[in-house]
């Protein structure tokens, strides 16, 4: 299996699942107000190992309104070790009758990279 950057991982075996970064969500995300900012906390983490943490060297964010059919990038900004704020300009009610669905993708410095999607993260109110 390839990293992102191309290289060749240790041979040729996929990453292992203490190599990928986990994400938590720190926001309210059952319901949110429509025509509003949101801001939603993501900390990204390792499982358990025997050695140092690798650090998240990016996050990417990505918003739906529409079920999945298309995705915007939402802004993203480092906020500490491993934790981001991302941004959402929610629209209307009408807009986004499934609800907003949000998709992070994090990459560790080690080149692995996990994306997580939820498809109807929280409804507009």
């Amino acid at each position: 299996m390839h990293r992102r950057d191309g290289r060749q991982q240790p041979g040729g075996l996929p990453p292992r699942a203490a190599d990928l970064p986990a994400l938590r969500l720190r926001s309210a995300l059952d319901t949110a107000e429509a025509g509003q900012v949101h801001e939603i906390t993501v900390v990204a983490y390792y499982q358990e190992r025997l050695c140092d943490d690798p650090k998240v060297s990016s996050l990417k964010a990505e918003t739906t309104f529409d079920g999945g059919s298309t995705w915007h990038p939402a802004t993203t900004k480092a906020t500490g070790k491993n934790t981001f704020t991302t941004t959402v300009r929610n629209p209307r009610r009408d807009q986004a009758a499934k609800g907003v669905g949000l998709r992070i993708s994090a990459t560790g410095s080690q080149g692995n990279t996990v994306r997580q999607t939820l498809p109807a993260a929280y409804t507009l109110r």
